[in-house]
């Protein structure tokens, strides 16, 4: 049996907004590192790979409102799929990474959205695509990412996580949007 994780107790004043944010894509297109940089402002050049879920968390000031994002980082191997369904309900947004360096990351995520919405995300969830490691060579153009993403009515965002770009303009867009679309 999979237990949920034990819940960690951050201090925060009472009006805080809190915010389920799930990472999905295939192994080894950033994601991790994508919340590395995002909230501890670290990079690690050495891949290590997720073993099932991960789970951080961000406090961040957006239009005078204090939200915490609380991050979902999901193992991009097949054979995490029973632990992941158990954490897809109740998310906020869901970002859609993929290796812009690496052109099959793109054909994955189709399967990754089809899987969120099968296992209880729920047509009111914000998704975003990512494109990260923008600072690598190119196999996915900046064109072909956007129009992707706009062929499914997705916002497209191009990030490099090693480099620190585009990180806090995504989750700042991100956040703005969930808090537009709560209130």
């Amino acid at each position: 049996m999979i237990e949920r994780p034990k819940k960690i107790n951050i201090p925060q004043p009472k009006d805080t907004k809190r915010f389920k944010v799930i990472l999905l894509g295939d192994a080894g297109v950033g994601k991790t590192q994508i919340l590395n940089q995002f909230c501890h402002k670290k990079f690690d050049v050495k891949y290590n790979s997720t073993i099932a879920v991960d789970y951080q968390v961000k406090l961040m000031n957006i239009d005078q409102k204090q939200i915490q994002f609380n991050f979902w980082d999901f193992s991009g191997h097949p054979e995490f799929f029973e632990v992941r369904n158990e954490f897809y309900r109740d998310a906020d947004a869901v970002l859609l990474v993929m290796d812009i360096s690496l052109k099959e990351s793109m054909h994955g995520l189709d399967m990754w959205i089809r899987e969120a919405h099968e296992n209880g995300i729920d047509e009111s969830c914000i998704v975003y695509v990512v494109g990260n490691k923008k600072d690598k060579y190119r196999a996915i153009s900046e064109q072909d990412g956007y129009n992707w993403a706009l062929q499914r009515k997705y916002p497209y965002y191009e990030t490099s996580a090693q480099d620190n770009q585009g990180l806090d303009q995504l989750f700042k867009d991100l956040g703005a949007r969930i808090i537009s679309t709560q209130q």
